[in-house]
């Protein structure tokens, strides 16, 4: 703790002490719903704390807040310690603590959860071991069936745990169960709530309304805590809990976003700042797993929800407290760190001031299931797609083992008529590159289903054209604006063209293939990319001809004519720029400058068409443009490009 020279402390002084806002302070001091009262003297008309009321206060919220790690270890003793020993009934413990063993060490989900079944174990166990008449496979099963139905005794969730007991039980004595209990379930045949299309459009076009909850975020926690949450519950339908323990803090130093700026009547985020805090998201989430089910999560952001997604989380993290996660307002304080997924009156603030939200009640979990839906639906409907592909689609979304999971948080009723009306391209995957546009043009092109081979074959002509020598030599130019033949002679900028070619070259025989597919197949083999079912070598993009790889010697798939690349792989083509420039800087082996100058042209190929189809700011916050250009400066003249094949 600092170090207290002072015997009386201002509210402002004590929550820098203390690393807590003036209202967190505040509410300490005069809430009812307290529960700690920190008490406070006058002097001079100005409220002021005492030393030792800080010191109190900070022992308070140390052993509050000392978080508990709930495993398999801790369960186990918490069980023994609390479940009731007699020795009636010894070998029924036993098997019951060693049932319990089993069952956490695979034991899934957040703390709270984890803390709330430990306590139904030993509830369970004590109940049991006063109902037995004697060890539980000695009782006669009519006996156990009266147990399991005397009303009152058992809550559903104890009945549950009793046949799966009982069923353990029966299993490790090898003896034969005639009978199973079936644990009284509510029913699961009523279906799901969902918002009704127009109410899910409206959420979805609220989170994007950014002057009106910028004003209104820029001294509520709560309020931006709430946007970038509702926000994120759009883009993908990850848990609640596990948005809330996922979602990144932020470096505004970093993002070049001083405090005097919140001020400013017209604070805006630029295209890069904006790419810089999605960049961050998806770091966060990378490789993380769904706290319940143990499943990698997935995470995408819609084009159209980047920029609020954006301001919500700058604006999160200016009022962040120190130590505290992003989300912090939707975790309850204390040991276990309740995460409350629905949020509180704070949070709702977001709906509940608006007229159109009138007698909305918000839900995370229903708010997932309308997400599913209208995924499901939007899919469904298209001619492209079809419900298995929809549903795997939303099963990756929400990181489920099964799809039978998956389905109970899909409605396969519509009553709001056509899901089509909520127009949103809600799993937009940052696609991107030549050949998926080509593959967009052939798929959604309505004279093409309609085409013989020759017309078809007549668009490879068109291809052509448009692949000009014009647009190659454009390319080349980017390229070779550094290439100066200063050491190595060969390099002329016709040998650059030489290159180009025939990299289009291999397109074309690429798109040659693809015209080749009639309706059907075209359309399975859309399908199949939709699900991401033909995956890379490579993270972020995919294979056209998966599994046969073309080039199984090639260990990244940037260099190859069948990759189909995603915006996020900006990440690894960045790290890849730099590893080829680094390679090429220490080198002096002939033929690996030669290898490596066409693979550095390959990447610089992508990062043209990044830029093209993205914007060159939008580009600049996944690769260091301004490095790279320096390095090609620096090491041109080592730089050969005489044109080859790049397969071997």
């Amino acid at each position: 703790m600092t170090q207290l020279n002072k015997d009386y402390y201002s509210i402002k002084e004590a929550s820098e002490i203390l690393g807590r806002s003036m209202a967190s302070i505040q509410n300490s001091m005069y809430s009812k719903q307290s529960k700690h009262k920190m008490n406070v003297e006058k002097i001079n008309g100005r409220v002021f704390i005492s030393k030792e009321e800080l010191i109190k206060y900070k022992q308070f919220l140390q052993e509050r807040d000392n978080l508990v790690e709930i495993d398999c270890e801790y369960a186990m003793n918490k069980i023994s310690n609390e479940t009731e020993q007699t020795n009636l009934f010894r070998e029924t413990r036993t098997l019951f603590i060693t049932y319990s063993q089993a069952y956490f060490n695979k034991c899934t989900g957040s703390t709270v959860h984890k803390q709330t079944t430990i306590g139904q174990f030993i509830n369970f166990h004590n109940k049991l071991q006063k109902n037995l008449s004697r060890e539980i496979f000695e009782v006669d099963i009519e006996e156990l069936n009266q147990l399991f139905l005397n009303e009152g005794l058992l809550t559903s969730k104890e009945k549950l745990l009793f046949t799966r007991f009982l069923s353990y039980v029966f299993n490790h004595k090898n003896m034969p169960l005639k009978n199973k209990l079936l644990a009284v379930q509510k029913s699961k045949h009523k279906e799901q709530e969902i918002y009704s299309a127009s109410t899910f459009n409206q959420i979805y076009k609220h989170v994007q309304n950014i002057e009106l909850h910028t004003q209104k975020s820029l001294n509520s926690r709560s309020y931006a805590n709430m946007w970038v949450y509702v926000t994120l519950l759009c883009c993908d339908f990850i848990r609640g809990s596990d948005l809330v323990l996922n979602t990144p803090s932020l470096n505004l130093k970093e993002l070049d976003i001083q405090e005097a700026d919140f001020y400013s009547n017209n604070f805006k985020l630029n295209e890069h700042q904006v790419q810089i805090v999605i960049k961050a998201l998806y770091l966060s989430f990378r490789n993380k797993r769904a706290s319940k089910t143990g499943e990698l999560l997935t995470f995408l952001v819609p084009s159209n929800l980047e920029m609020p997604l954006a301001y919500a989380l700058v604006l999160s993290e200016r009022l962040r407290e120190n130590k505290t996660c992003q989300l912090e307002t939707f975790i309850a304080a204390g040991k276990y760190r309740k995460i409350k997924t629905q949020g509180g009156m704070t949070h709702l603030k977001f709906f509940n001031e608006y007229k159109k939200f009138e007698g909305f009640r918000f839900s995370s979990l229903i708010m997932n299931r309308s997400l599913a839906t209208y995924l499901y639906g939007s899919v469904t409907e298209g001619d492209a797609f079809d419900s298995e592909l929809a549903l795997t689609l939303a099963q990756n979304a929400r990181s489920h083992k099964n799809e039978d999971t998956t389905k109970t948080y899909i409605q396969l009723m519509n009553k709001d008529g056509s899901i089509g009306r909520v127009a949103i391209n809600i799993f937009r995957r940052g696609n991107f590159g030549w050949l998926y546009e080509q593959l967009l043009r052939f798929t959604y092109t309505d004279s093409y289903k309609t085409l013989n081979l020759e017309d078809r074959t007549a668009i490879i002509e068109e291809i052509k054209e448009h692949i000009s020598l014009k647009e190659t030599e454009s390319i080349a130019a980017y390229v070779s604006k550094y290439l100066t033949p200063a050491i190595i002679e060969e390099i002329d900028n016709g040998s650059i063209v030489e290159v180009m070619n025939v990299i289009y070259e291999k397109r074309l025989k690429v798109i040659h293939q693809v015209m080749r597919l009639n309706k059907q197949q075209l359309h399975d083999l859309f399908s199949e990319l939709s699900t991401h079912s033909m995956p890379s070598k490579i993270e972020h993009a995919q294979c056209l001809v998966f599994p046969n790889c073309a080039y199984p010697a090639l260990m990244n798939c940037m260099y190859c004519e069948y990759v189909l690349p995603q915006n996020l792989i900006l990440i690894q083509l960045n790290q890849e720029l730099l590893r080829l420039l680094t390679s090429i800087q220490e080198s002096d082996n002939v033929n690996l400058l030669k290898r490596q100058s066409r693979f550095l042209l390959q990447c610089l190929l992508i990062l043209s068409e990044a830029n093209d189809t993205f914007g060159k700011s939008y580009v600049k916050a996944y690769v260091d443009v301004n490095q790279i250009d320096d390095l090609l400066k620096r090491y041109a003249y080592k730089i050969y490009l005489p044109g080859d094949n790049h397969g071997d």
